[in-house]
């Protein structure tokens, strides 16, 4: 988009960060939904006038506010650094250019994803019954003085590794996705001249 009134070029160019935040966004409506349903189990004997109501409604406020909050703050990363604007179409281009993906940036990118898919996949099915046991042993802290069972180290581990994995795999799809963009735009405007 050219701005000819003072001589100035601009672009609206893609930051990183909107796909890793959807992506855990939707992990962390699946942990509130699996905290909820194990929290209501566990509540339903000690604490009944909390559950299902207005346990599950507190929960639902929260995935709006945090939705809300994920949505304000992509917005605002993409309006911090947007449009920006340049002096000549050279200095545009000289921009673009030093920002395209390389090849090798893609395969780590990929690489990522790969790998850090696969290690969640694989650690996925003991991360659910970690994680709720989790959520149990702090409902029951909450409910008695004396947890019904503790921590155990291999516990934290899967815990921790399936969300290393997680992560990673989400930052690298990010950055291909983004990064297919950012080279798509570049391509437009050599495709212009």
């Amino acid at each position: 988009m050219e701005d000819t009134s003072r001589g100035r070029y601009r672009l609206i160019y893609p930051e990183f960060g909107p796909v890793d935040a959807v992506l855990g966004f939707v992990l962390f409506y699946f942990i509130v939904g699996l905290a909820t349903v194990v929290a209501v189990d566990v509540l339903a004997r000690s604490a009944p006038d909390l559950v299902p109501e207005p346990l599950s409604t507190w929960a639902a406020y929260l995935l709006w506010i945090v939705l809300a909050l994920v949505i304000i703050g992509q917005i605002a990363e993409q309006a911090r650094s947007n449009p920006r604007v340049f002096e000549s179409e050279r200095e545009r281009r000289r921009f673009l250019d030093d920002r395209r993906p390389t090849e090798q940036q893609y395969l780590w990118w990929a690489g990522w994803v790969f790998v850090g898919g696969a290690v969640a996949y694989l650690t996925f099915s003991r991360f659910v019954p970690t994680f709720a046991m989790v959520i149990r042993f702090f409902v029951d802290l909450f409910v008695a003085p004396v947890p019904t069972r503790p921590f155990r180290v291999a516990d934290a581990f899967w815990f921790v590794l399936f969300f290393v994995a997680y992560s990673v795999m989400t930052r690298g799809l990010d950055r291909l996705i983004v990064g297919s963009l950012r080279s798509l735009i570049a391509d437009i405007y050599d495709s212009a001249d």
